[in-house]
């Protein structure tokens, strides 16, 4: 059973913000960061969650993709322009079934604050 956060990329130059597309996007790590805890986190008292959190802060995911809770919200970066006026911008989803519904409830809850 693992709990997995799966991330996605966006660029976003200003010739494709014309077109009103992206340059390219696609998978920045399509395995996922594993997020179940282990046995030192356990020892440590650390949950999915705790884990998901802190992982998620920890690479700059400032917004929810919906401002009410369901399952398959997604969690996004706001990366500020490069001097080119490029923007890249990821996104953290939550893969697989393994996450319960109280887990992603208590990481909207964090992420949401």
């Amino acid at each position: 059973m693992e709990k997995r956060i799966r991330v996605t990329y966006e660029i976003i130059t200003p010739e494709s913000a014309e077109m009103g597309d992206a340059e390219d996007r696609g998978w920045e790590d399509e395995g996922g960061h594993d997020c179940t805890p282990d046995k030192w986190d356990v020892e440590d008292g650390l949950t999915a969650v705790d884990i998901a959190v802190g992982y998620l802060q920890d690479n700059g995911a400032v917004h929810a993709s919906s401002s009410c809770y369901h399952r398959g919200v997604w969690y996004s970066t706001s990366n500020g322009m490069d001097m080119d006026g490029t923007v890249t911008d990821y996104s953290y989803h939550f893969a697989g079934e393994d996450w319960t519904e109280g887990e992603l409830k208590a990481i909207y809850a964090h992420m949401t604050r």
